[in-house]
């Protein structure tokens, strides 16, 4: 069973945030923690008063989750108050991060700004899944040439070139 640390990678994949989630990470506290303590120090009320009056202010990105209505239909569009009040607000991460880097001072949060944390994932397309395979293969300052050398196996049909290579050779899920 992962440790809670290990745990915290996988809120860098997401593109929005909640603020409560956002007041945990940037208090460096893992959200689901926090809540279950029911508590907030002189700090995260700060730091969320802050995050509100930037929402308010239209400084920060948000998206208002909506509501369900009895046909099935979402509504979208309530004041920012009534989302906040009501947890249907989440806030745009990288709006937040240019909000960070706006601070008259130097609070930079790891979850957004921890470049060893920053998740590089494939878009799905076969040029960005190749580079990503061409990150894993190679090490720093290696030619391709040094690296067809080091793999063990058949080497790539020159037909087929090393790109399309490297993909047939990937595991099949």
């Amino acid at each position: 069973m992962p440790n809670s640390n290990n745990c915290l990678r996988y809120w860098d994949l997401a593109d929005h945030i909640r603020i409560d989630d956002a007041i945990a990470l940037w208090c460096g506290v893992e959200p689901a923690e926090l809540a279950s303590l029911n508590f907030e120090t002189q700090c995260m009320s700060a730091k969320r008063a802050a995050l509100v009056t930037a929402l308010r202010t239209e400084r920060l990105e948000y998206e208002d989750l909506g509501i369900v209505t009895s046909r099935g239909q979402v509504f979208k569009g309530a004041p920012i108050d009534e989302l906040l009040e009501k947890d249907r607000l989440v806030i745009n991460k990288a709006s937040l991060r240019r909000w960070f880097e706006q601070l008259p001072f130097e609070d930079r949060p790891a979850f957004l700004f921890d470049e060893a944390r920053q998740p590089v994932l494939p878009d799905g397309s076969e040029a960005a899944e190749m580079n990503s395979l061409k990150a894993i293969c190679r090490p720093h300052g290696a030619s391709v040439g040094q690296v067809r050398q080091q793999i063990p196996g058949r080497q790539p049909p020159e037909r087929l070139g090393h790109q399309r290579w490297l993909l047939s050779r990937r595991p099949k899920n």
